[in-house]
């Protein structure tokens, strides 16, 4: 089990990990994710443990807030609704906020290796939403 600063969200079913510094727009993201239907999983810490089959899982805190930078802290189901939260998911996929942007590597979470796209902070939401669309049907092509 480790816990790994970034967020967790599931995108078109896909487990997503963004990472990135802090303040560079992690949670801005994932909020601009759920008005576009996604689900919440985590904000700031994700717990991720290795279960039987090899998957690496993400977990929620144990808190369903996330915090924007000057703004505050924004309860997720009250703000959303409980339909938009999940308590879990496997890990598919690593974004890494960055300038460096539309970078592909590898990433290793508890000894499983991860492709990690880099993205710009700024990137448009249709542009994310493809990029996963993209990926998804690699994997199960």
């Amino acid at each position: 089990m480790i816990g790994l600063h970034g967020c967790f969200v599931e995108v078109f079913g896909m487990g997503i990990f963004i990472k990135g510094k802090s303040g560079i727009g992690k949670t801005e993201l994932v909020l601009k994710l759920l008005n576009r239907g996604h689900f919440f999983i985590a904000d700031d810490l994700v717990i991720f443990k290795k279960d039987n089959f090899s998957r690496v899982i993400g977990f929620n805190n144990g808190k369903f807030i996330a915090h924007l930078k000057n703004v505050g802290f924004i309860d997720i189901i009250k703000t959303y609704g409980i339909e938009r939260v999940k308590d879990s998911a496997v890990l598919n996929l690593i974004i890494e906020l960055s300038e460096n942007e539309f970078l592909l590597s590898q990433e290793e979470i508890l000894e499983v290796s991860f492709k990690k796209l880099y993205l710009s902070p700024s990137v448009d939401i249709n542009d994310f939403e493809n990029y996963i669309r993209i990926f998804k049907a690699q994997i199960y092509d």
